[in-house]
C-alpha cells in the first residue's frame, strides 16, 4: 500500500540531499529544484501507509469509509421509479416469515396450456411467497409483479408484445434462473421502459446469496444450462467526446457525433467527463433539453470554477487527442433495488472476511459452478444502479463467475452507475464481451479479471469514469475498502480496468479520473488466485490485444503493466481453461534460446497522468503510442532484447512534454521514428539498484530515425547516486542515422554517442579527438555534463557470483592503441541487495577495432563469470560490433563481436543468472545469425493457424486465437469486415478519430481526421503553412485548407508574430521582466515594468511597449465553432475576439453529412452507392421505425401539417388509428395481436411463441 510513497518519498529525499551536495560547486537547475518539490508534495498527499490519509480509501480505512457512507450515497444518482412500484416495493422491510412459503405455479385454472401471465403469476403467488416457476412453465410478462422471490426453472417472457403498458415492473427479493431455466427481456420500443427491482426483504439463496438477479447451474450435478437474455432499446453510441472545449457558465456543447443518430433524446441524463491532471477533476451530470445535430442543449450551465478544491476542465479541441468523453447514463430498461444495506458480521450474509461489517446493494450473476459452457448470461442496453456487495466475495454489478467458456456471455451498452464493489468482473471464464459499457461513480475496480486463468475475454469500447476527485477527504475518488482485492479496489492501486492476466483483450477503452487507468498486476497472482491458484503462471502468459486505448487525468499510471509482465511462448487452451505447467512456462528451452514471445501494444494514448508504463516489462513493444502532458510519460525500471533478436521497445511513439523515466537495461533498447516534443527530461537507468531492480545499470538507448524537438534547455539527468552506482547508460544514434543524421538530432552535429561524465577515459582516446565534454561545446546543462563521441558507445559487463561491494576488488579495462597504452578505467561494480544475482562490473567502450581492450583483475576474471559485450540486435538489424578483447584468465577469440554466445543468461528479471560459464571468451558458439528484414514485428495477438488456410482478410481481419474465427479489426464491419468506418473521413495526411471509438457511426465533425504536424483540412491534405513562416518568429498551424494561426515565440505578438518590443526595451525578450506574466505584460524604453490589470493602460504612450498578454483576455473564451465544417474560424480567440468564419473552398472534404463535400460553404452529402446502403434493421437508418428522428416513428412530436407524415390526419402516420401503419389497426402486420406479425407472441412465426417449431423450447 505504501508503494507510491515509498518511491515519491525516497526519491524526492535523495535529489535534496543530491542537490544540497552539489550546490557547494554546481548551480542547481529551476527545474531540478522544481521537480523535487512537486515530488514530494505528491508523495505527502498520496501516502497512506496508516500514517496521513488525504486521499482515497486505504484498505484499513473502513471505519472512515462508514463514517463517510452517508455522504458519499447522497452525492449518488437513483434514477426515478414509477409510482407504482414505489408505493407496493420500495423499502418495505423483511418479508413476514423467513423461510419464504413456496408456491410452485400451474397452469390456468381455465385452461390447460403451461403459459400463463403475469397476473396469474401474482394471483398464485401473492406478495409475501417464493414463486417457483416449472421447468415445463412459460410465464408472459403483461403486468406488474410483485413477490418475496423467484426460482425459475422455466421460461420468463417480457417483450415489447407482452408489455402492453407505457411502464412495467418486476420487483422481488432475488430473481433467480437455474437448471434449463430461460428469463428473455427485450424492451427496444422508444415508448417503454421496464424496471426490474430487488428488494431487501431478507431472502437468501443457498448458493447466489441475498438480493440477486442472475443464475446458478446445480450445484451438485452441475447440469443444466440456465439462460437470462436482457436487452433495452438498442443505442448506435453509448458515448461520445467533445468536439470542442467546453465554456464557463454556457449550456450547450458539441460532441463529435450527431447526437440523435446515436439514439440519445431529450430529457436523457448525461455525464461530462474531466480532464485535469491527475484524478482532481469532478464529473458533472446534466439531463438534454435539447438536440440540434451535434449539439447539445443542457439544462444546466456548465461550472468550471471551483467545486470543493477541484478546478474544472473539459477538454474538446479538434485537432487534440484530448477530448473529454460525454456518457450517456439513461436507459429505458432498469435493475434496482432497495438502499444499500448495512450487515454485521457473522450472519449467513456477511462473513467479514475482509471487513468489519458489509455494505449490501444488489448484485447479478451468472454461476456455472466451473462446468464447462455452464450457461448464458446476456445484459444490453440496460441500468444497473445501487449494486454490489462490498464485503461479500463474488457480489457485483455484472458478473461471470467461473463459467468456463462462455462465448455468449456479453455485456453491452450498459450504464453501470453507483457501485459499492466494482462493475464488471469476469472469473474463471473465457470468452466474454464487455462492449460499449458506460461506468459512472462505480466504487471500486470498473472492469476487473479476477484468478488468471481467463482467456480470450474482450473488453472493448467501454468508457469507466469516476467523476470523483482522488484527492482529499470529501468523496475520496471511486475507492472502496474491505474487498477481497486491497490493492485494486483501495488507495493501493484502485484502477478503472484491473487484470491479473495477460491473455485478453483491451480494445477502445475510455478510462479516466481513477488512480489507474488500464493495469494488468499478474504480481498480484503471480501463480494464480482463487480456483486457479498454483495452476497458472500468470507473469508469463501472452499479452492479448491491447489497442486503442485511451487513459487521462489518473494519479497514478494511465497505462500500466506492474512489477513482472515477460510475456513467452505458451500455448494455454480453453481445453486446459487456462492452466499452464512448469514446462509450459519455463524460460529457456533445452538448448538455452529463451522463450520470449515478441508483442507489441498499438495506437493507446495517455494524457494528464502522473505516469505511463510498468515496471518490469520485457519483449513488449509500444507501438503508435501518445504520451502527452504527463508528469512522466514513460516510466520504466526494467527490460530486456526482444527475443527475436531485432525489435525495437518503442516504435512510432509520440512523447510530449514530461518526464522519461528509462529503464536499467537489460541490453539494447531501441527508440525508433519517436517524436520528442515539448519540454522533456530523460532520466537514464530509473529505479536502478532499488529494490530488486536493475541490471548493473548500463543499458544502451538506441535513437532509430528520431524526431527530437525538446524545447527545454536540460534534456537528461544520469540519475546519480544509489541509483546509478554504475554511472552506467549509453546513448547512441544507429549506424545509418549517424551516416544520414536525422532533421532534428539528439546529437550535436558529427557527434553520435554521450555517456555519463565520469568516463574521463574516454576523452584521451585518439587525442582527444573521438569524445569531448558537453561542457566543451557549451552544453553542459544539456547533457548534464556528459561525453559526447564520434564513435558508438556500447556496454561492457560482467556478471559475478557472490560478491558484496566493500570486498569486490577491482576490475580495470585497459585500452591501446597499437600495443602501447593510451588509456584505462576502474570497471564499476553493484550488486542489488535483494536480488544478489544481479551483480557485476561495467563500463561503456568505443565499439571500434582501432583500440585493443584488456581486463584485468587480480587473479583473472573466474571462468564462470559472464561477459557481455553489445547486443545480437545491432549485429542482426545494423552492423555487428567488433573489438579487440583479451580478458586475464581466459582465451577469447581474435575479435569478440557482439553476436557472441547468450544462452541461458536472461529470460526475465527472476530468470536471470542461473546458469553460468557462458557469454564471451568461453569458447560457446556465437549467436545463430537473423535477417531482421524477414522477421514479423511484435505484433498483436493473432493465430491465423488457427482459422481455415486463407479464411481471414489480413487488412481488415484477424484470426482469434481461442475461437478459431475471423474477426474484424477496428473500424471494420460487415460480413466480410470489408466496410471501412474510416474510409468517409477520407483522411490523408491524418489518422481516423473514428477507428477505435466503436460502432458504425462516422465523426461528424472536422475533427474526423486528426492531422499530422503542418497539414490541415478536413482530411488533412493541405498546408497552408508552406507559404506562412510566421516571418520566423513563430509556428504556423494550419487551421483549414487556406487558413491558419501563428504560435508566436516568447517576445513576439500579432497574428503573424511581427510585433516585438525589441529595439524598444533594454535587450532582449523578457526584457529584464517577468518571463511567465499572468497579466498583461509592459517594459519600458529603457527600463521598467509594469503589469497593469486593464490591456489599455499604456495606448498611445511610446514610452511603453506590451510583450506579452497584450490586448483582451482571452481567458475562458472558447471562439464557437460552425455548425457546417465547410466554414472554419481561423484560428482561436485573439485580443478577446473571435475571428468571423470563412467559407473553405468549393469542392473539399466534409463531415457535416456523409462523404461531403463544401458547395458554397454548405457539406452536401455525396455518398457512394456501393459504399453505404441503408438497412431497415439498422436502428439508425430513416427506414427503421424505431429511428427516433423518423416521421414513422410514433414518438415523433406531430406536425399540424395535415399532409406531414407526423399529422395524425395523415393516412401514412401510424399515429392515425386508421392507418394500414398504425400498430393500433388490426390490419397492420405490425400490429402485436395480428398472428401475422411474426413478432407477435401468437405468431407461429416468432421465435418466442412456444408453438413455434423452431424454438428450442418448445
Amino acid at each position: 500500500a505504501a508503494r507510491v510513497p515509498s518511491f515519491a518519498l525516497a526519491t524526492s529525499a535523495m535529489m535534496i540531499k543530491k542537490m544540497m551536495d552539489s550546490s557547494h560547486h554546481h548551480r542547481v537547475s529551476l527545474s531540478s529544484f522544481i521537480f523535487v518539490i512537486l515530488l514530494l508534495l505528491y508523495s505527502l498527499n498520496h501516502y497512506n501507509n496508516n500514517v496521513l490519509v488525504e486521499a482515497a480509501y486505504a484498505q484499513n480505512e473502513e471505519v472512515r469509509y462508514l463514517q463517510d457512507l452517508p455522504q458519499l450515497l447522497a452525492a449518488s444518482y437513483t434514477a426515478p421509479r414509477p409510482q407504482g412500484l414505489h408505493d407496493q416495493c420500495v423499502m418495505k422491510g423483511p418479508a413476514p416469515s423467513i423461510p419464504l412459503p413456496v408456491v410452485i405455479i400451474s397452469a390456468s385454472a381455465s385452461s390447460s396450456s403451461m403459459t400463463i401471465d403475469g397476473v396469474e403469476l401474482q394471483t398464485q403467488c401473492g406478495s409475501n411467497s417464493l414463486c417457483e416457476i416449472p421447468a415445463d412453465m412459460t410465464v408472459l410478462m403483461n403486468g406488474n409483479i410483485n413477490v418475496a422471490a423467484i426460482i425459475n426453472r422455466g421460461r420468463i417472457l417480457w417483450t415489447d408484445n407482452t408489455q402492453t403498458a407505457s411502464e412495467q415492473w418486476l420487483c422481488a427479493g432475488s430473481i433467480i434462473t437455474t437448471d434449463d431455466g430461460t428469463f428473455i427481456m427485450n424492451i427496444t420500443s422508444t415508448s417503454k421502459a421496464s424496471t426490474i427491482y430487488i428488494k431487501d426483504n431478507g431472502y437468501i439463496h443457498p448458493f447466489l446469496g441475498t438480493r440477486t438477479f442472475g443464475g446458478t447451474t446445480g450445484a451438485a450435478t452441475k447440469i443444466g444450462y440456465p439462460i437470462i437474455d436482457v436487452a433495452g432499446r438498442y443505442l448506435p453510441r453509448t458515448w461520445s467526446l467533445l468536439a470542442q472545449t467546453a465554456s464557463n457558465d454556457v449550456s450547450v456543447i458539441r460532441l463529435v457525433h450527431d447526437v440523435a443518430s446515436m439514439g440519445w433524446r431529450v430529457g436523457d441524463r448525461i455525464g461530462l467527463t474531466p480532464t485535469v491532471m491527475q484524478s482532481k477533476g469532478t464529473g458533472q451530470t446534466f439531463f438534454i433539453k435539447e438536440i440540434d445535430g451535434t449539439y447539445i442543449t443542457l439544462a444546466a450551465d456548465i461550472s468550471l470554477n471551483t467545486i470543493g478544491k477541484t478546478n474544472q476542465m473539459y477538454l474538446g479541441d479538434s485537432q487534440s487527442v484530448m477530448k473529454a468523453e460525454v456518457v450517456l447514463l439513461t436507459r429505458n430498461v432498469i435493475i434496482t433495488g432497495d438502499d444499500f444495506e448495512q450487515r454485521p458480521c457473522g450472519d449467513s450474509v456477511c462473513p467479514c472476511t475482509h471487513s468489519q461489517k458489509c455494505t449490501v446493494g444488489l448484485h447479478t450473476i451468472m454461476n456455472g459452478f466451473g462446468k464447462n459452457h455452464g450457461g448464458s448470461y446476456r445484459i444490453r442496453y440496460t441500468r444497473l444502479e445501487k449494486c454490489g456487495q462490498r464485503g461479500i466475495t463474488a457480489r457485483y454489478c455484472i458478473h461471470w463467475h467461473v463459467m468456463r467458456d462462455c462465448p455468449d456471455c456479453l455485456a453491452d451498452g450498459n450504464a453501470i452507475e453507483f457501485s459499492h464493489q466494482r462493475g464488471i468482473v469476469i472469473h474463471g471464464t473465457h470468452m466474454t464481451r464487455s462492449t460499449n459499457n458506460v461506468l459512472w461513480d462505480v466504487r471500486g475496480a470498473g472492469i476487473y479479471i479476477e484468478d488468471g486463468n481467463e482467456l480470450g475475454n474482450y473488453v472493448e469500447y467501454n468508457a469507466v469514469i469516476c467523476p470523483w476527485p482522488f484527492e482529499g477527504n470529501v468523496m475520496n475518488g471511486c475507492t472502496i475498502p474491505g474487498t477481497d482485492n486491497g490493492e485494486a479496489d483501495t488507495s493501493a492501486d484502485h484502477s478503472a480496468y484491473w487484470s491479473v492476466t495477460h491473455s485478453n483483450h483491451f480494445i477502445g477503452n475510455r478510462a479516466a479520473g481513477s488512480f489507474n487507468g488500464l493495469f494488468f498486476e499478474p504480481q498480484e497472482g503471480p501463480r494464480g488466485r482463487g480456483f486457479a491458484l498454483n495452476k497458472v503462471c500468470t507473469i508469463y502468459l501472452p499479452l492479448g490485444r491491447v489497442e486503442g486505448n485511451v487513459c487521462h487525468s489518473h494519479s497514478r499510471f494511465g497505462t500500466y503493466f506492474v512489477s513482472n509482465d515477460w510475456p513467452r511462448q505458451i500455448d494455454t487452451t480453453l481445453a486446459l481453461n487456462g492452466y499452464t505447467n512448469a514446462t509450459m512456462c519455463a524460460p529457456f528451452d533445452a538448448e538455452g534460446y529463451e522463450r520470449g514471445r515478441s508483442s507489441a501494444i498499438s495506437n493507446n494514448v495517455d494524457y494528464h497522468n502522473t505516469f505511463v508504463g510498468g515496471y518490469g516489462l520485457g519483449d513488449v513493444q509500444f507501438r503508435d503510442h501518445t504520451s502527452i502532458s504527463c508528469l512522466n510519460l514513460i516510466y520504466h525500471k526494467e527490460s530486456k532484447n526482444f527475443n527475436d533478436g531485432c525489435s525495437s521497445i518503442y516504435l512510432d511513439y509520440h512523447f510530449e512534454d514530461g518526464q522519461m523515466l528509462l529503464p536499467s537495461g537489460h541490453g539494447t533498447l531501441i527508440f525508433e521514428n519517436n517524436v520528442f516534443r515539448g519540454p522533456l527530461l530523460f532520466e537514464s537507468n530509473h529505479h536502478c539498484n532499488e529494490g530488486s531492480t536493475g541490471f548493473l545499470c548500463n543499458p544502451q538507448y538506441i535513437f532509430v530515425n528520431p524526431d527530437w524537438q525538446a524545447t527545454s534547455t536540460k534534456w537528461l539527468t544520469w540519475n546519480d547516486g544509489n541509483n546509478n552506482p554504475t554511472h552506467g547508460a549509453s546513448y547512441s544514434l544507429s549506424p545509418h542515422d549517424f551516416a544520414n543524421p536525422p532533421e532534428h538530432n539528439f546529437f550535436p552535429p558529427g557527434y553520435q554517442s554521450l555517456c555519463h561524465g565520469i568516463h574521463t577515459y574516454l576523452l584521451a582516446l585518439d587525442g582527444g579527438a573521438t569524445c569531448v565534454t558537453a561542457a566543451s561545446l557549451g552544453l553542459a546543462e544539456r547533457y548534464e555534463n556528459g561525453i559526447l563521441c564520434k564513435k558508438p558507445l556500447r556496454r561492457l559487463e560482467i556478471w559475478t557470483q557472490n560478491l558484496v561491494a566493500a570486498s569486490a576488488g577491482a576490475v580495470t579495462v585497459q585500452v591501446s592503441v597499437g600495443g602501447s597504452e593510451v588509456a584505462s578505467s576502474l570497471m564499476y561494480f553493484t550488486s542489488v541487495p535483494s536480488a544478489p544475482r544481479k551483480q557485476g562490473f561495467t563500463l561503456p567502450i568505443i565499439s571500434s577495432l582501432d583500440y585493443q581492450y584488456r581486463v584485468m583483475r587480480a587473479g583473472g576474471i573466474p571462468a564462470s563469470w559472464i561477459i557481455e559485450f553489445s547486443d545480437p540486435v545491432m549485429g542482426n538489424r545494423f552492423v555487428v560490433d567488433r573489438i579487440h578483447l583479451q580478458v586475464d584468465g581466459r582465451t577469447c577469440p581474435e575479435t569478440t563481436s557482439s553476436q557472441h554466445d547468450r544462452r541461458f543468461i536472461l529470460s526475465s528479471a527472476e530468470d536471470s543468472f542461473t546458469t553460468y560459464n557462458r557469454g564471451a571468451c568461453t569458447g560457446n558458439p556465437d549467436m545463430p545469425p537473423i535477417t531482421c528484414s524477414q522477421v514479423s514485428p511484435p505484433a498483436l495477438m493473432n493465430c491465423p493457424h488457427e482459422c481455415a488456410a486463407g479464411s481471414c482478410n489480413g487488412a481488415n481481419q484477424y484470426c482469434d486465437c481461442f475461437s478459431g474465427q475471423c474477426l474484424c479489426k477496428p473500424g471494420f464491419s460487415g460480413p466480410s469486415c470489408e466496410t471501412d468506418i474510416c474510409s468517409s473521413a477520407r483522411c490523408v495526411h491524418g489518422q481516423c478519430l473514428a477507428r477505435y471509438l466503436g460502432g458504425s457511426l462516422p465523426v461528424a465533425t472536422d475533427a474526423a481526421c486528426m492531422c499530422e504536424e503542418g497539414w490541415g483540412g478536413s482530411s488533412c491534405d493541405a498546408n497552408p503553412c508552406t507559404a506562412n513562416s510566421c516571418n520566423g518568429n513563430g509556428k504556423c498551424v494550419p487551421t483549414s485548407e487556406t487558413t491558419f494561426t501563428c504560435d508566436c515565440n516568447p517576445g513576439y505578438q500579432g497574428l503573424s508574430c511581427d510585433t516585438t518590443c525589441v529595439g524598444i526595451c533594454r535587450g532582449s525578450f523578457p526584457f529584464s521582466c517577468d518571463s511567465k506574466p499572468t497579466k498583461p505584460a509592459f517594459c519600458q524604453r529603457g527600463s521598467g515594468c509594469d503589469y497593469p490589470t486593464d490591456p489599455n493602460k499604456y495606448n498611445g504612450n511610446n514610452n511603453w511597449c506590451c510583450y506579452a498578454n497584450c490586448g483582451a483576455s482571452c481567458d475562458n473564451v472558447v471562439c464557437p465553432q460552425p455548425d457546417d465544417d465547410c466554414m472554419v474560424v481561423n484560428g482561436g480567440c485573439y485580443r478577446g475576439v473571435c475571428p468571423a468564419p470563412v467559407a473553405r473552398p468549393n469542392g473539399v472534404v466534409c463531415h457535416s453529412a456523409p462523404w461531403g463535400i463544401c458547395v458554397d460553404g454548405t457539406c452536401v452529402g455525396n455518398a457512394p452507392e456501393d459504399i453505404i446502403v441503408p438497412n431497415p434493421n439498422n436502428p439508425t437508418t430513416a427506414s427503421n421505425p424505431n429511428n427516433p428522428t423518423t416521421a414513422s416513428n410514433p414518438n415523433n412530436p406531430p406536425n399540424p401539417n395535415p399532409t406531414s407524415t407526423s399529422s395524425t390526419n395523415n393516412p401514412n402516420n401510424p399515429n392515425n388509428p386508421t392507418s394500414t401503419s398504425s400498430t393500433n389497426n388490426p390490419n397492420n402486420p405490425n400490429n402485436p395481436n395480428n398472428p401475422n406479425n411474426p413478432t407477435s407472441t401468437s405468431s407461429t412465426n416468432n421465435p418466442n411463441n412456444p408453438n413455434n417449431p423452431n424454438n428450442p423450447n418448445n
